[in-house]
Formats: structure tokens, sequence, C-alpha cells
């Protein structure tokens, strides 16, 4: 319905959203690719302070991975971007070098390695 109004919709996933458990993004992975997407953003959950999942802990690197590679492969042509929410530390670089060899198109504020890596 967006694209009715709006001239560019770019879908977000957040991979996790239950509690760091993945439930029901290859679902909407497969709903988004079959409207037609001009890209696709994927975020991955953080736990938040005083939130109900602050002592829940994000969704395995190697679940996330193997979604960007399903999203990839269903969606050959289609950008796909690693959005800028996504935990820190030693995850977030593992997770953006593994982006990249996933065939994720963009990473907003790329770690070094990720940089590193794509060059």
């Amino acid at each position: 319905m967006l694209k009715k109004y709006c001239t560019h919709v770019a879908p977000h996933i957040c991979i996790g959203l239950h509690g760091g458990k993945l439930r029901g993004e290859r679902e909407a992975l497969r709903l988004l690719a079959a409207e037609g997407l001009e890209r696709l953003i994927f975020i991955v959950f953080m736990p938040t302070k005083g939130t109900e999942y602050a002592e829940c802990t994000p969704p395995p690197l190697t679940e996330v991975v193997e979604l960007l590679s399903e999203a990839r492969a269903l969606l050959p042509e289609t950008p796909l971007v690693l959005g800028c929410m996504r935990p820190g530390g030693t995850y977030r670089s593992g997770l953006d070098k593994a982006a990249i060899e996933a065939g994720i198109n963009g990473i907003v504020q790329p770690t070094a390695a990720a940089l590193a890596r794509s060059t």
C-alpha cells in the first residue's frame, strides 16, 4: 500500500525481534519478495535496558548469516542492506564480514573489518 503513496519504500526486517529468536523473518522475506522490492534493509535485535528483552541475547550469528544468504538467493537483483541497528563489538565485526560474504550490497556504518574485507 505504501508504494501507492511513496516514491521509495525500503522495508526493514528485524532479525531476532522475538527476544533474539528468529520467528517469522523467512515468511516476511517471502511476502516482501512476492510484492517486489526496490531494496530491503536488515537490522538485528539488540537487548535494550528497561525492556522485557533486556536480558536476552542477539540471535546466533550463524542464523543471521543464513537468513542473509537466503535473502540473496531469493532476491538476486534486489539491493540488500545491513542497517545501523545491530549489536556491537565482536558480534558486529563478525556480522559485517559475513554479510559481505553472503552478498549484502551495503552496510550502514561498517566496521573497519568490513571495510578491509570489501577491498
